[in-house]
């Protein structure tokens, strides 16, 4: 289980910045306008949200061409390990516990994540 859920926050933070901006999206289960149930990734993000790893940027957005931050990856790996990430600002809690957990040194959280970082902080 938890090789595939890797394997998807993987696969998601190259891929996403790759795909052309749809449409609105259609009637669906996830609350995101920019993911139509036609997409091909469309289970993918149902999967994560689901699961409660990701959950958008904001104003009913998941932004699949936007690049990944570190803190983007902090925070999800900290919900995949079952750590509470609120907090001010949103990154602090899945930057400290990353750094607490040796999986990142915790700098840098805006900055987009490379996929060189990526497998260093997974494996």
């Amino acid at each position: 289980m938890k090789q595939r859920i890797l394997a998807y926050l993987l696969t998601l933070s190259i891929l996403l910045g790759l795909l052309p901006m749809g449409a609105l999206a259609a009637k669906s289960t996830i609350p995101f306008q920019d993911v139509k149930t036609t997409h091909w990734f469309y289970d993918e993000v149902k999967f994560v949200y689901d699961e409660g790893m990701m959950n958008g940027t904001g104003n009913m957005m998941f932004s699949p061409n936007a690049s990944t931050t570190r803190g983007m990856i902090w925070t999800i790996l900290a919900r995949y390990a079952g750590q509470p990430t609120d907090g001010i600002p949103w990154y602090v809690a899945g930057q400290t516990w990353a750094k607490e957990n040796n999986i990142s040194d915790g700098t840098n959280p805006m900055g987009n994540i490379t996929r060189e970082q990526m497998v260093t902080m997974l494996y």
